[in-house]
């Protein structure tokens, strides 16, 4: 992935961080492989007011990058919206004060 621009959005912060990791654990990915994903979890995150704040959006993007990356690496089923929905619900709950500080 090319470098990260100063204007780059929570999504394409998080995008890229995600995909930063993947290689970090040898799995190098196109980002292209990953978007169906990032765009079921920018919806989901525009749907959450709670996960609005920026900081919300990359971290919640960057894992579900990490998640997409790790089942096209090695072979599995994509991530559904519906297992994004519910991976928010646990983010929301573990990560809260995150959200709000």
């Amino acid at each position: 992935m090319s470098e990260l621009s100063p204007e780059a959005s929570p999504v394409e912060r998080g995008l890229y961080w995600g995909t930063v990791v993947l290689g970090q654990q040898g799995i190098q990915m196109d980002s292209a492989k990953l978007r169906d994903s990032v765009e079921s979890a920018a919806a989901v995150v525009r749907d959450r007011e709670e996960l609005r704040a920026d900081r919300a959006t990359e971290l919640f993007i960057t894992n579900v990058t990490i998640a997409a990356g790790a089942r096209v690496a090695f072979g599995e089923e994509p991530l559904t919206s519906e297992e994004i929905s519910q991976s928010v619900d646990f983010f929301d709950w573990f990560l809260n004060s995150y959200w709000h500080v």
